[in-house]
């Protein structure tokens, strides 16, 4: 017994010593027992990325900024987007945001369907839970064009990498190529303003407002307050008339409660959206008599409290009027619109003609001025300076 006893034991060292010998590489390659592995030392301060840098070496090096990082539709673009877009030009040097120890080198090809068939993405990890991604995007289907892209990436897997190193140089080929930047924490696309130094975060604002001044954040998730509304003219020469502006109070100029603001269009001329959103409806409005019988009203939601309501007052007690502005109005019901966006060409069925704006959270009409980016503020006290010289405000409260 003693004899078959040894035996089994020594065929079970056996086992366990060959197991051990295919299973530790594989422990040791994908960190099965978690992240302890990971010790960049002293190279840099990992307890925290709060000191996060640009990956690009100048401004100029991008050509455009079409959208920033989002979690939600309710955001300029509105498209949900964990991460930024660096539409890079060629050759354009890419640098390391935060330094870390490079992790993966992935080679992607989405099939030949894609227009942006081939990707690389490059990981770069900064400490135990996070990960930084570059992902160069030549927008290509060109297996040369990929192959070109590998050989300008300048770090391999298990390099050490300083923030603001070289990682490689950008491939423009297509229209769309840039580099798709993100932040991954616990496994998690998290947002990127929280982790950029000021001057960083400085220096992404100034890069995104170079293409669009009025977007007043780097990131936007469901929390993020509307307070960046725009105006609905492009220039205030399209305006007739002011005679009134917001009041939920009688003491001001036009003496009555008015919750919105009436823009006199002239005829034909571009309304655009003050806010981006899903377009709720656009309802005909019959008040069965009267001279202003017919009006249209289009609700914007920005999310579940607040909408947009951009009303027609057409002032017209003829039908007709109704299909005319009807036909020029360009956006439809399901669809989300930008902010900015042009929204429909307006319709003067006669001088009384106006479009009432008016912003609704909770069901209630609060001060426009609760909304509108400073910016937006003074354009439009210069529009209605423009007509009542005297009136000190465009939103007045009680």
């Amino acid at each position: 017994m003693k004899k078959k006893a040894l035996i089994i034991l020594l065929i079970i060292v056996v086992i366990i010593g060959i197991s051990g010998f295919f299973l530790i590489p594989r422990i040791l390659e994908d960190n099965l027992f978690g992240d302890d592995f990971f010790d960049p030392g002293t190279r840099y301060n990992w307890d925290r990325l709060d000191y996060m840098d640009v990956i690009f070496e100048n401004e100029s090096d991008i050509y455009t900024v079409n959208g920033a990082w989002s979690s939600t539709k309710s955001c300029p673009w509105v498209m949900a987007h964990l991460g930024f877009d660096f539409a890079l030009n060629n050759n354009s040097k890419v640098q390391a945001a935060a330094p870390g120890q490079v992790t993966h080198i992935r080679l992607m090809d989405w099939g030949s369907e894609t227009e942006n068939r081939y990707m690389i993405g490059v990981e770069i990890r900064f400490n135990n839970s996070v990960y930084v991604n570059y992902g160069f995007e030549p927008w290509t289907t060109n297996l040369t064009d990929h192959e070109h892209q590998q050989r300008l990436i300048n770090v391999s897997v298990g390099d050490w990498v300083e923030i603001g190193q070289e990682i490689g140089r950008f491939l423009k080929i297509g229209d769309g190529a840039h580099i798709h930047f993100d932040v991954i924490e616990d496994g998690i696309r998290t947002r990127l303003d929280r982790y950029y130094s000021l001057a960083g975060y400085n220096r992404m604002m100034d890069l995104v407002h170079l293409w669009h001044p009025e977007w007043p954040y780097l990131c936007y998730d469901e929390t993020t307050p509307l307070d960046y509304v725009n105006t609905t003219f492009s220039s205030m020469l399209n305006i007739n008339d002011v005679q009134k502006g917001y009041s939920n109070t009688t003491e001001c100029p036009w003496g009555s409660i008015h919750l919105g603001f009436d823009f006199y269009f002239k005829d034909n001329n571009r309304i655009y959206s003050a806010a981006p959103g899903l377009v709720k409806s656009i309802n005909e409005i019959n008040r069965g008599s009267g001279s202003d019988q017919y009006a249209i009203n289009i609700t914007v939601e920005f999310n579940d409290e607040i909408q947009c309501e951009y009303i027609f007052e057409l002032w017209t007690n003829d039908v007709n009027d109704v299909d005319t502005q009807m036909a020029k109005i360009f956006i439809t019901e399901g669809e989300w619109i930008m902010l900015g966006w042009g929204i429909a060409d307006f319709h003067q069925a006669n001088i009384d003609s106006h479009l009432h704006f008016a912003i609704r959270e909770k069901g209630e009409y609060p001060p426009l001025t609760n909304y509108f980016s400073s910016v937006t503020s003074d354009i439009m006290l210069n529009l209605v300076k423009s007509y009542n010289s005297s009136w000190n405000y465009w939103c007045y409260t009680g």
